[in-house]
This record gives structure tokens, C-alpha cells and sequence, in this order.
């Protein structure tokens, strides 16, 4: 099975900015994700792992308001138009939940706005497991909109 989260909103900026902030940017997410209660704690502080420029196979560890963490593995980095990443290392309540989960941020050009679309998806293939996956999706797609609310609302 595979759940599919889907935001899409519109931020002020130019493409390298927005791309910028959403992708790169390690004070970002933390600034603005905070979660949604008690199923997705919010980003406490993001540490990329690689030196240098971005590039696919890099890791960045999530440190999260509940006090675990999560690795997340840049898959593709294409600035400023597309990025897609996965969890390497889950933390104890997405192992309850799945076996995967990626993600990627694709952006587009609109002239007096940068459109994003941010696409997540949690894969189970564990029968039990599918009750979960339907609550903790319901609540990481509520902290994606309010994370994307909040981020839109504040670009520069």
C-alpha cells in the first residue's frame, strides 16, 4: 500500500530563493514545521552530513521535538526546480507505521509566484500496519499544510 500526501501552495520569491529555503536551507524546516501533535513532532534542527554543494546520496539528520531523529538521503537534486529524498533511517514511530517513505519538492515558475508542490508518500506492505498509515497520514498531511501556510506566508 501506498499513501500518497499532496500540498501544493504558492510562495513569493524568485525559483533560487524558494528552492533555496525548501531544499537546502538547513534553518528552514525547523523555523516553520512544527508538527501536528501527538502523531508528527515538529524540526528541532536540521544537520546536513555532507560538505559542499548537495548532491544525490547525501544524508541530512532531523533532529525532531519528540527527541528522536530521522535520516533523510537526498535521491535528486536539480536545483531550483526539483528534489526528491527518502528516509534512511526511520525513527521508532515510522517503523511502527512503514517500511519507506520519500518525498521530493517540485517547483514552477509563474511570474509573480513560485508554485511548489510538495509530494510525500508512506509505503506499508504490512496489513496491520495500514490502520496506522491512514492516521499518521491524516496528521502529516495537516503538518504539511501548516507548514506550508506558514512558510508561504513569511517568503521573502
Amino acid at each position: 500500500m501506498i499513501k500518497t500526501l499532496v500540498v501544493e501552495k504558492n510562495f513569493r520569491g524568485s525559483m533560487r530563493d524558494v528552492f533555496y529555503d525548501l531544499a537546502e536551507n538547513p534553518n528552514y524546516f525547523p523555523k516553520y514545521f512544527k508538527g501536528f501533535a501527538p502523531f508528527v513532532p515538529g524540526i528541532r534542527k536540521i544537520t546536513p552530513q555532507w560538505t559542499g554543494q548537495i548532491v544525490p546520496g547525501g544524508v541530512r539528520k532531523v533532529d525532531l521535538s519528540d527527541g528522536s531523529f530521522v535520516m533523510e538521503r537526498v535521491t535528486v537534486h536539480e536545483p531550483p526546480r526539483l528534489q526528491k529524498y527518502e528516509m534512511a533511517e526511520l525513527n521508532s514511530m515510522q517503523k511502527l507505521v512503514c517500511q519507506k517513505m520519500h518525498a521530493e519538492y517540485s517547483l514552477e515558475d509563474k511570474g509573480e509566484f513560485v508554485h511548489v508542490k510538495w509530494t510525500y508518500w508512506i509505503e506499508t506492505e504490512k496489513l496491520l500496519q495500514k490502520p496506522l498509515v491512514a492516521i499518521v497520514g491524516w496528521a502529516f498531511h495537516k503538518a504539511m499544510h501548516r507548514f506550508m501556510d506558514a512558510a508561504s506566508s513569511h517568503a521573502r
